[in-house]
């Protein structure tokens, strides 16, 4: 029992020593490169939390619009909200993930997005090429 006590205070001591040492090593890259590219750089997980949680709900939003529009109930595509959560999108993409939990988490949401971009990207071509109407303008 000793033993095991031993060699798990070992890897305690170990395991703080590695995070003492991420921290001097973020500080020092924030003291280099300044802090608005050290986000980009080195993704903490409150920052990824966050454009998690702020990407999310966009999507179903964007999408929500897009159904609208295909149906007629908007004149315009929401390409502005889009562009924003391409950004958004983008910054998730560039940022190191510190667990594989959240590294899976992102990849996830990344396949959702790109599943709801390709379908929106279609059925603009489609309309424009004219293979689909509006729900509004067709005349019962």
């Amino acid at each position: 029992m000793d033993k095991d006590n031993e060699t798990f205070r070992e890897k305690r001591l170990r395991e703080e020593d590695e995070e003492e040492k991420n921290k001097k090593d973020e500080e020092d890259l924030l003291k280099r490169v300044g802090p608005k590219k050290v986000g980009m750089i080195t993704g903490s997980t409150e920052k990824v939390n966050e454009l998690i949680h702020n990407i999310e709900p966009l999507i179903e939003q964007i999408n929500n619009l897009y159904n609208m529009f295909f149906s007629g109930a908007e004149k315009l595509p929401p390409t502005e909200k889009r562009n924003l959560l391409e950004s958004y999108v983008n910054q998730l993409r560039l940022m190191s993930k510190p667990t594989s939990a959240i590294q899976f988490r992102c990849n996830t949401l990344e396949a959702y997005y790109l599943t709801h971009r390709d379908r929106w990207d279609k059925l603009m071509r489609d309309m424009e090429a004219g293979k689909i109407r509006k729900l509004a303008n067709i005349k019962k």
